[in-house]
């Protein structure tokens, strides 16, 4: 099965293909499993279809949050993004929470990362900071025009409303 669907998604079958796919074929494990890959390609993809899944059946998957956070960090910027993403729709444990929040700290203040992946970093610090409000005020501080600027002008609307938001 796991071959079949790496396969699948390095001939970029399409979303609603793989979706089938995987639904047919109960294989969500294996997309547990390949978010952990070697190949940004096969990684990126099986984090962006599990993203598909409802919370719950997310969370029954017990994907293990802080190697996620682990993997995904040091990968490429689509990788990254959509981990993110799929952590939005994940419980984050106390212990990996200071690892994500460095994370997302480190992607937002990067302007040479692609402002989709700033985005979803500053969403994620965000999060963070609804637990722990103290943040609020770091969080704030790097909605700096410097940082603004680098992005495009529809994430850039997105980012003002955001720390607007915060302030």
């Amino acid at each position: 099965m796991e071959d079949e669907l790496i396969k699948r998604i390095n001939r970029r079958d399409s979303k609603a293909v793989l979706l089938h796919f995987c639904e047919v074929n109960d294989c969500w494990k294996v997309l547990k499993h390949l978010c952990f890959h070697d190949s940004d390609l096969v990684s990126w993809r099986s984090a962006w279809l599990l993203t598909e899944l409802p919370k719950e059946d997310l969370q029954m998957l017990g994907l293990d949050v802080k190697a996620l956070i682990d993997h995904a960090a040091g990968k490429s910027p689509s990788v990254q993004r959509e981990v993110l993403k799929l952590l939005e729709k994940l419980f984050i444990p106390q212990d990996a929470m200071s690892s994500y929040f460095d994370w997302a700290i480190r992607a937002w203040l990067d302007i040479s990362t692609p402002s989709g992946l700033r985005i979803t970093a500053l969403r994620s610090m965000v999060r963070v900071g609804k637990h722990y409000p103290e943040l609020n005020r770091e969080i704030t501080e790097m909605g700096d025009e410097k940082f603004l600027d680098s992005l495009s002008p529809g994430i850039q609307a997105q980012a003002v409303k955001i720390f607007q938001n915060l302030g």
